[in-house]
């Protein structure tokens, strides 16, 4: 395995890296699983927070281009949502103003 060639520091740089599909492309985010687990402990409540808080964890660790801040964000939400479930299923966005910000670019942008 290829973790088992690598100094410790680099192997465990390289499994606190999580892909995500944004636009498409696929996207490393650092430290991803660390942060979803840091907003958790908030115990907020409603997109908006969550979101923003979310933002600013993964921000902390990782260049999110302002231009695509909203796709990112609409995709750590997913994930936020994802890792909040049991067996990992996934809940749609219900509600707040970024959740209908959000379905207006979507349909803005095909």
């Amino acid at each position: 395995m290829i973790r088992d060639n690598l100094p410790p520091c680099t192997a465990d740089a390289l499994w606190k890296v999580r892909q995500v599909v944004i636009n498409g492309h696929p996207i490393g985010i650092m430290k991803l699983d660390e942060c979803i687990s840091a907003v958790r402990a908030q115990e907020l409540s409603g997109d908006d927070k969550i979101t923003e808080a979310l933002l600013k964890a993964v921000k902390a660790y990782n260049y999110i281009p302002s231009p695509v801040e909203a796709e990112y964000a609409w995709v750590l939400l997913e994930e936020y949502r994802k890792a909040s479930q049991p067996g990992g299923k996934h809940l749609p966005l219900t509600s707040g103003a970024f959740a209908r910000d959000i379905a207006g670019q979507r349909d803005r942008n095909g």
